[in-house]
């Protein structure tokens, strides 16, 4: 499942201590790569990115964990 975006993604972090978010583009290139700091929530400037689906990956102090999302302007 793919969530869809136009502007900036919200990533809620539940406490965790996400260190950096890397956006991956359908074709597994690396178009966007974030350093974190530790806040309850992260803005992921996406409005740059073409249409088209992406991954977040996302790493933190638990491990990496990936999510699915569609940007659509």
């Amino acid at each position: 499942d793919y969530a869809g975006f136009d502007y900036d993604k919200y990533l809620e972090t539940n406490g965790e201590i996400v260190k950096e978010i890397v956006i991956y583009n359908e074709l597994g290139m690396a178009v966007t790569t974030l350093l974190t700091t530790n806040l309850p929530k992260i803005q992921i400037p996406i409005s740059h990115l073409p249409n088209g689906y992406y991954i977040a990956e996302i790493r933190s102090e638990k491990g990496i964990s990936h999510q699915k999302f569609v940007v659509a302007k």
